[in-house]
């Protein structure tokens, strides 16, 4: 059975600090992209946001007459005690609003496809680890188009990276040894099929691309660093991920669209 989780967001009257700002916007869906809440709200105690203005665009004309955030809380309560987990870009803005407003986090299970992301898109940091990226960097990196800075707009973005995220840890976990196994079968082929009548050819195009180990690093590397030390293939694991760093990754999104390597990578080449 897949698990059944939402995805929220909050638009503030703060751009970065969260202890005392206060929800102007609240939006949850489901797996399903199914809307349970999605409102605009008044702050109790703020006239005048004109930072965060500036970021999501909400005024305080347009929230003069709705509810406070605080209406809302019981039924949010209510969504979370009946979903298995919460999925938050960027989770700890969220949870700090909730604390904020007198909601235990402690008693609920969050994801947060920010950090699930930044081994995918693979741009090292000096502290080592992996920088986190923004919502509209992954958004992109998977082919997702939104409006940012609006709360459902952000939340449908959410869902769909955090999905993208799952599948491709899924499809990794099924396919790095056969990947590996699968490679030598294939320099057999070549050895047998295609080099013995190079000669006969009447043109050979080469669409190797000098750029390619660099954006395939980004898509390989996790995939070699899952493969446990029990495994036969850990060896051969190890050798490749060594041959990597000498590589600089390449995130997908600066492939060309046309480019004949988005037909390992994915994305709009047809």
């Amino acid at each position: 059975m897949s698990a059944r989780y939402v995805v929220m967001d909050f638009e503030t009257t703060g751009i970065n600090k969260y202890h005392d700002d206060e929800v102007v916007q609240v939006a949850i869906i489901n797996q399903d992209d199914e809307i349970l809440l999605h409102e605009l709200c008044c702050p109790k105690h703020h006239f005048s946001w004109v930072d965060a203005q500036k970021v999501h665009g909400i005024t305080p004309a347009m929230v003069k007459n709705k509810m406070p955030f605080e209406h809302y809380l019981e039924q949010i309560i209510s969504i979370f005690e009946d979903y298995d987990f919460i999925v938050c870009y960027n989770i700890a803005f969220e949870k700090g609003m909730l604390e904020n407003y007198g909601i235990d986090v402690s008693k609920y299970q969050f994801r947060d496809p920010m950090k699930e992301f930044a081994p995918i898109y693979g741009e090292k940091s000096y502290r080592g680890g992996y920088k986190w990226k923004s919502l509209t960097v992954c958004a992109q990196y998977f082919g997702f188009e939104f409006k940012a800075h609006d709360a459902l707009e952000d939340v449908k973005a959410t869902r769909y990276c955090f999905d993208k995220i799952q599948e491709l840890k899924n499809h990794k976990k099924q396919l790095h040894e056969a990947t590996i196994d699968n490679w030598q079968r294939v320099r057999r082929g070549e050895e047998k099929y295609i080099f013995p009548y190079i000669h006969q050819a009447n043109v050979i195009i080469n669409t190797a691309l000098a750029y390619e180990v660099g954006v395939l690093k980004v898509y390989v590397e996790p995939l070699l660093l899952s493969v446990g030390v029990d495994s036969i293939y850990y060896e051969e694991a190890r050798r490749l991920i060594d041959f990597l760093k000498i590589f600089f990754p390449i995130p997908g999104e600066y492939v060309t669209d046309d480019s004949i390597l988005r037909e390992f990578i994915g994305g709009n080449y047809d």
